[in-house]
């Protein structure tokens, strides 16, 4: 299984972030891709196993999230994660982890919950829901979509295709997301799935968010109206105007999920 992992991290403007969490991804991820998506790094800022994929531009989050999960998907890899440049793996048994909770309850994608505040209270993870499967593992269920940290197997690839690239640095995460939860790939909107425990096993760098190179742009706003904007336009619907299921219809999408695993 350890080569069917594919392992692609995004960064932009960043370098000093990338010497950290690029470092820590272990050297049994065979399948790992950088994609730099406009800015130029010294070369020993690179971990030696790392594919680095140069984008001459700054194209989006999306178009280089797109790119690693092309070359992943063309590696032949199984399991795909996909990592934002300031994210720092604690323990190297998350991968595994992901992979486990994902076999066990069936929903092929899952999103670190934890980066910024949305997911917690006083600073602690608080999901709206949990589902503990007779494996002994528990699925956390969130308010909120984050994407600093994904795992996808292949088939939501294949089924769902890439993230939509007229999304510019804002809304592409929560449109693929989306796109999945109507192929059945994962539960209802407003319930992101995650580990157990995710925070043991990975941790943002430190004031990340305040320092996180697309929302200081100058065009942060623009780009996250314009995104807006563009998802009620494809979906028909804004997202706060999505319904949120009750605890029952949550339980049985996530019977269904288990029962219909492949």
């Amino acid at each position: 299984m350890i080569d069917k992992i594919g392992v692609g991290m995004v960064t932009w403007n960043a370098e000093d972030r990338l010497k950290q969490s690029a470092q820590l991804i272990p050297a049994w991820i065979k399948n790992f891709v950088i994609v730099n998506d406009g800015t130029k790094y010294n070369d020993i800022t690179y971990p030696t196993q790392a594919k680095v994929i140069q984008h001459e531009t700054n194209l989006s989050v999306g178009v280089a999230k797109n790119t690693a999960l092309k070359y992943l998907m063309d590696k032949g890899c199984e399991h795909i994660f996909l990592i934002e440049d300031d994210m720092l793996i604690k323990n190297e048994d998350v991968f595994l982890e992901y992979i486990l909770h994902s076999n066990v309850s069936g929903i092929k994608h899952l999103n670190f919950a934890l980066h910024g505040q949305h997911n917690k209270l006083n600073g602690i993870p608080n999901p709206s829901f949990k589902y503990k499967y007779k494996e002994n593992v528990t699925i956390f269920l969130y308010p909120n979509c984050v994407g600093s940290f994904s795992y996808y197997h292949k088939s939501v690839i294949e089924e769902c295709g890439l993230m939509d690239e007229n999304y510019f640095n804002a809304w592409e995460h929560v449109d693929h997301t989306y796109q999945i939860i109507k192929k059945g790939f994962h539960p209802s909107f407003w319930f992101f799935a995650d580990i157990e425990n995710s925070d043991k096993f990975i941790e943002e760098i430190p004031n990340s968010i305040q320092n996180s190179t697309i929302a200081n742009r100058n065009d942060w706003s623009t780009n996250a109206k314009n995104g807006e904007d563009y998802f009620n336009k494809k979906n028909g619907c804004s997202v706060g105007s999505i319904l949120k299921v009750n605890s029952e219809t949550l339980n049985a999408e996530l019977i269904n999920i288990y029962n219909n695993k492949q």
